[in-house]
């Protein structure tokens, strides 16, 4: 981690007393460490699984986190829905953080990954 780093991303907090860190706060009362107008802040990625079951294209297309082709360790579940493909990793259950959906973003097919 660097204060110098030029690479912004929107991050999806799950704050604990209701207010993420900012300035205004003193990056959350000394959580984190004032960087010019900002804070810089450690920081933990939890990857959790969104469906567990088919999800319609609407509630598909909810998914932010996009995935590759998924080939070699993915089978394609048929019969599971007319609008969404579904793939599962070999080697874990049908729905996990794992799964990756097909659909049509566009006109054209858009992978994402089951996750949040």
């Amino acid at each position: 981690m660097s204060p110098y780093n030029s690479n912004f991303f929107k991050v999806n907090w799950w704050v604990v007393d209701g207010e993420y860190p900012n300035a205004s706060n003193q990056c959350g009362n000394g959580a984190c460490v004032t960087v010019s107008n900002g804070c810089l802040c450690d920081v933990e990625v939890e990857n959790t699984m969104v469906f567990s079951s088919i999800p319609n294209v609407t509630e598909a297309n909810t998914l932010t986190i996009g995935s590759s082709h998924p080939d070699c360790d993915y089978t394609l579940e048929t019969e599971l829905s007319a609008d969404v493909l579904l793939y599962k990793k070999q080697g874990t259950p049908i729905f996990s953080k794992y799964t990756v959906f097909g659909v049509m973003r566009n006109g054209k097919m858009t992978y994402l990954t089951n996750v949040v």
